[in-house]
């Protein structure tokens, strides 16, 4: 059986990477983005609106979901509920 200090570690360290992709995706995007449409004004702002709007449809979802789950850490790591 894992400790709960094990699992709070683990779950702070799923969270960080998680944060980490994210903000990579987001700086990717940014750049692509600012080739297309020719000014880095436009492209960020884009890519801010969808990385926020992302976050609202993402939370709102998964957060139905974890309503319904019994073992929240299932929910977040994509096993079974």
């Amino acid at each position: 059986m894992i400790s709960k200090k094990t699992q709070f570690i683990f779950i702070c360290i799923l969270f960080v990477l998680s944060g980490v992709a994210a903000l990579m995706y987001q700086i990717t995007w940014f750049k692509h983005l600012s080739y297309f449409l020719g000014n880095s004004t436009y492209a960020q702002a884009v890519v801010l609106a969808t990385f926020m709007g992302g976050l609202a449809i993402g939370s709102w979802w998964w957060g139905k979901k974890s309503d319904e789950s019994k073992n929240n850490i299932f929910v977040f790591t994509g096993g079974p509920a």
